[in-house]
């Protein structure tokens, strides 16, 4: 069986420069729907967590949301990012 093209993702490189305003807190970062939605905003906070988190090759990531605007959307996001990253398996809520 050959493999479709929907066996092989594709891998899309976007250059993007720290936002001075992502410095989380004890939960998490707290900004507003509006920010999230500035071109490359939570791709850019993503990374910076991807990069340093230990054990994220082969590992497991849980992602949840509390359903607001944009949740679901995001939770799609990072999951693509994660998979990137070599992620093996990705938990999220419904």
């Amino acid at each position: 069986m050959s493999p479709s093209p929907s066996d092989n993702p594709v891998l899309r490189v976007v250059l993007s420069q720290p936002f001075s305003d992502q410095k989380p807190g004890t939960s998490g970062l707290r900004k507003s729907s509006r920010q999230f939605q500035t071109p490359h905003y939570l791709e850019s906070f993503i990374e910076a967590i991807l990069r340093v988190l230990p054990g994220v090759a082969g590992g497991t990531l849980v992602l949840g949301g509390d359903g607001r605007f944009g949740n679901k959307e995001a939770i799609g996001t990072i999951a693509r990012m994660a998979a990137a990253h070599g992620v093996a398996r990705v938990v999220t809520t419904e």
